[in-house]
């Protein structure tokens, strides 16, 4: 935190990339609290904010962005810079990632090397600053999750995040695109050997066996083109069981505002479907079973917001909010083993899983 506030205080454009939604809004919170005027961008905003805060990054770090809006200016974001956005960057700090993502993540350094006319940078090379527990050091089981578990639960292989990190702070730079082929092929090679911590080969092989199953189910269910548009030995499964059980369930949420006596969409807009489909964001399948019951809210209000939707949104779950007490708008869940969770949501953090004041 502390290299960040001081790029920034030289006038640095600086990025810092986590891995979760929950360590970027922890961190956010934590710049702001000494003072650095940090943004915060993360998948955990309604769609409506989410645009809306893409636009506001897009000018403050994309190739466009005049000097005064970049100079000094901070963003805390997750994956979702990695790819996609045209953004730009004089310094960086990333947790640690597979050694391609952390490439993907570089890509956004000194991207533009002619920003303005006029304008110099104020660093006086791109650095990446990775956050990441020392691979020279003994290496156990924990090695990662001590420093991050979600870093180890996102990406899953240790040993491959153990390579990523040994590979790259062995050579202290990244030469791109000569050194990025041999990088990835010593990374990503199948094999283990002795290089490896015998602490990680566990990790390795139960990642490795994973793939392996999601590739065989994949291959299982891929539709025979030849065959035309026929039943016959061709897997016309629902397509949303499909993609959901190769990975992660997730569950859409369709957040509403309860004050006044009225239930209306989160995000305001003239056209009601807009309006709701703007209101949407996803979360973890076993944090999000169903809406808990609302005393407050008539049970005919929210089936006559449900009446409104189409048949391919009944399975979006319809989340009230509540104006708090100290700010934000609270709501109520139930994951999957039936247990309350409380939400959190504002424009400016996204949702929370509330633990109180």
């Amino acid at each position: 935190m502390t290299r960040v506030g001081q790029a920034a205080a030289k006038g640095a454009a600086v990025a810092w990339v986590r891995n979760t939604v929950d360590e970027a809004i922890e961190a956010w919170t934590r710049l702001r609290a000494a003072g650095v005027d940090a943004a915060l961008f993360h998948a955990r905003f309604a769609m409506g904010d989410r645009l809306a805060i893409e636009q506001e990054v897009l000018d403050r770090f994309g190739r466009d962005a005049p000097p005064e809006r970049r100079s000094g200016s901070v963003l805390v974001a997750t994956q979702v810079v990695e790819q996609s956005l045209d953004l730009d960057f004089d310094f960086m700090v990333s947790d640690l990632a597979p050694a391609d993502l952390l490439v993907q993540r570089a890509g956004r350094l000194w991207r533009h090397l002619d920003l303005r006319p006029g304008t110099s940078r104020p660093c006086p090379r791109p650095e990446l600053l990775l956050f990441a527990p020392d691979p020279a050091a003994e290496v156990d089981a924990k090695w990662v999750t001590r420093l991050s578990g979600g870093t180890s639960a996102v990406y899953q292989d240790d040993l491959l995040l153990w390579r990523s990190a040994k590979a790259l702070l062995a050579k202290g730079e990244l030469a791109v695109p000569e050194a990025l082929r041999d990088l990835i092929e010593w990374v990503y090679r199948p094999e283990t050997d002795d290089a490896d911590p015998q602490a990680l080969h566990r990790s390795h092989a139960e990642a490795g066996g994973k793939q392996a199953a999601e590739r065989s189910f994949a291959d299982h269910n891929l539709l025979k083109v030849a065959g035309g548009y026929s039943r016959n030995d061709q897997p016309w499964q629902d397509e949303t069981s499909i993609a959901t059980r190769l990975g992660e369930e997730s569950r859409i949420l369709r957040l509403a505002r309860w004050q006044d006596g009225r239930l209306q969409p989160w995000h305001e807009h003239p056209n009601p479907d807009q309006a709701w489909a703007l209101s949407e964001l996803t979360v973890r399948g076993n944090q999000a079973q169903e809406a808990a019951p609302d005393p407050e809210v008539p049970p005919a209000l929210l089936q006559a917001a449900r009446d409104g939707w189409g048949r391919y949104e009944a399975d979006r779950l319809l989340v009230p909010l509540h104006p708090g007490e100290q700010g934000g708008w609270h709501g109520r869940l139930l994951d999957t083993r039936s247990n309350l969770r409380e939400i959190r949501y504002d424009r400016a953090s996204g949702l929370q899983w509330w633990q109180g004041a």
